[in-house]
């Protein structure tokens, strides 16, 4: 029933030169397996990344440097998948709180990651309102004159800000309101 089960002998081509039904099967029976296995991972992607948020939350509330820096480390890897990134920025709290993590802290991985999760929201209309809604345009603006921003790529910067702005430009010119 399953080509990808049965051992290679067993579904060879017979001498006509016409692949066989199991041949025909095979491959998409295979694209099924592969659809079903890339929709349960999404689900528990996402799963994972929402119970996981509020505990985040609370840890980027901490006073410990370290606590912090693995929590917003947490964030940013959560960040880079689509499922984890679409439960984070429904996280108005999660986000307002990278917002002010990044700016109070002086470590410079913590920064990164923050900014780093920051960016990979900002690729998404919904990323860039809640960035916005959580006062992340002026943490950026302020962030750019500070040393420790040295240490971070400025295009990643140029590029957060030029998404920010498009966002609020194209939000302008249609009458959204940024409430």
């Amino acid at each position: 029933m399953f080509p990808d089960t049965l051992p290679e002998a067993s579904v060879s081509m017979p001498m006509t030169g016409q692949p066989t039904t199991v041949q025909r099967l095979a491959e998409p029976s295979q694209m099924l397996k592969t659809a079903v296995l890339n929709l349960v991972n999404y689900q528990d992607d996402a799963d994972l990344a929402l119970r996981a948020i509020p505990e985040l939350t609370k840890l980027l509330h901490s006073d410990n440097p370290t606590i912090i820096q693995q929590a917003s480390q947490v964030v940013h890897h959560l960040s880079k998948k689509e499922a984890s990134r679409h439960a984070i920025m429904n996280s108005q709290p999660l986000i307002a709180a990278l917002v002010r993590v990044m700016g109070g802290t002086a470590d410079a991985e913590t920064m990164r990651c923050v900014s780093g999760t920051l960016h990979n929201l900002s690729h998404h209309r919904q990323g860039l309102s809640v960035i916005y809604k959580s006062g992340g345009i002026q943490a950026l603006v302020r962030l750019l004159g500070y040393a420790v921003c040295l240490c971070l790529p400025v295009c990643l910067f140029v590029c957060l800000l030029a998404c920010i702005f498009c966002f609020l430009c194209a939000c302008w010119f249609n009458g959204c309101v940024l409430v």
